[in-house]
């Protein structure tokens, strides 16, 4: 009769265990999931413009493709730093069709 009270307090334990780690994994999964939605719902709404240069703007901008003004290459074309303004720098990356 021992050994039976025995096993039935290690199944309780064991038990309440396993639905305490539940629990706090569903909570876990219940907040992530919740505040994953709240920050698509928040970024929906957010409306970026990218400005638009033409080939002239980016000619001067660049000093003509420079090579002092080329940064590097990525997986669409070279990246070139461009001087816009006085107060503005930026970088570029040219992506040329050759058609």
């Amino acid at each position: 009769m021992h050994l039976s009270e025995k096993r039935r307090k290690q199944v309780i334990i064991s038990s309440v265990s396993i639905l305490g780690v539940l629990f706090l994994v569903v909570i876990l999964t219940l907040y992530v999931v919740k505040k994953k939605k709240k920050l698509k719902r928040n970024g929906k709404h957010e409306h970026l413009e990218l400005p638009l240069f033409d080939l002239a703007a980016l000619l001067s901008a660049t000093n003509n493709f420079s090579s002092d003004n080329k940064l590097g290459e990525g997986g669409f074309g070279p990246v070139y730093k461009v001087r816009l303004s006085s107060f503005f720098w930026a970088e570029f990356n040219l992506q040329v069709n050759n058609t």
